[in-house]
């Protein structure tokens, strides 16, 4: 991967973050507009990041774990503000498939802690 590129992804997952920060809080305080708008931004980013990283098995993990993380905040959030039950159904749904990514991860590493490794955000940089 190109350090042009590695700095793309870098700046998507900063972004994302911030706007999954920014989504959750406001959907915490009661806003509802904002949030909803800021999904789309959110998705972009993290389709993005997909796109863009080396698709070797434990980074395809890694991005499906945040993907379902991600998917799961904003499925509730939607089931929550609008009352469409059937997205709670989907946070669920989504919830299990990164659990499961995390399992599969876990053993065709032969590590628990290794599955973790492509983690980006979690590694702490010298």
């Amino acid at each position: 991967m190109t350090v042009e590129r590695e700095e793309i992804i870098e700046f998507l997952e900063r972004n994302v973050n911030l706007l999954w920060l920014l989504m959750d809080g406001l959907w915490m305080w009661g806003y509802k507009l904002v949030p909803t708008i800021l999904v789309f931004p959110a998705l972009t980013a993290a389709l993005a990041i997909f796109v863009m990283a080396d698709k070797t098995p434990g980074i395809l993990i890694g991005i499906m774990v945040g993907s379902g993380w991600i998917l799961l905040d904003i499925f509730w959030m939607i089931s929550e503000l609008y009352g469409i039950t059937w997205f709670y159904t989907l946070a669920r749904v989504a919830f299990l498939a990164a659990i499961a990514c995390i399992i599969i991860e876990s053993v065709s590493s032969g590590s628990y802690q290794k599955s973790f490794s492509h983690f980006r955000k979690w590694m702490l940089k010298k």
